[in-house]
């Protein structure tokens, strides 16, 4: 008679062997279950599942935000693109009815409007790629963390699922 003995809660889930029977070296007697290893694993899988959902959605979200700062820089590029050109266009205008531009002396208020919208597209840009930035390295960092997470619930899982193959042996 032999005593078998198990670190976790065990119940027998299969009896390959029958009293008296002779068995050979390795040949698989038992079959233990843990309800509590099971539910272990099933927690473990479900949380991996949530993480790489997760994942995928921030994936998703940081596009929809680089789309979003994209599309605000490109309505503000093209409101001062346009301001640029009605300030051109007055010069222009100006000149035809003078003979001259006001653009002549070193400070017109057309050549000074002008400077300010160039400032303005400059900033604007600049405020633009800062904010794709950003985000992009926002989103690399928040997906490395949940990669790591992920991982080392994989690492742990594959402990629990040699330990209840082990229950088999």
């Amino acid at each position: 008679e032999y005593k078998i003995t198990a670190q976790k809660n065990v119940a027998i889930a299969a009896i390959y062997v029958s009293p008296g029977q002779e068995v050979n070296k390795g040949q698989k007697l038992i079959e233990l279950a843990s309800t509590d290893l099971k539910m272990d694993i099933d927690r473990i899988s479900n949380k991996i599942a949530t993480l790489e959902s997760e994942q995928i959605k921030k994936k998703k979200l940081a596009e929809t935000k680089m789309a979003y700062a994209h599309a605000q820089f490109a309505i503000a590029e093209a409101r001062i693109k346009a301001d640029i050109n009605a300030v051109k266009s007055e010069q222009q205008l100006n000149k035809q009815l003078t003979g001259k531009t006001l653009a002549d002396s070193m400070v017109s208020p057309h050549r000074i409007k002008l400077q300010s919208l160039e400032q303005e597209l400059i900033e604007t840009k600049r405020a633009y790629e800062s904010r794709v930035r950003e985000t992009d390295q926002e989103t690399k960092t928040e997906i490395q963390q949940a990669q790591n997470q992920i991982l080392l619930l994989k690492q742990e899982l594959q402990l629990m699922m040699n330990e209840k193959q082990d229950l088999t042996k």
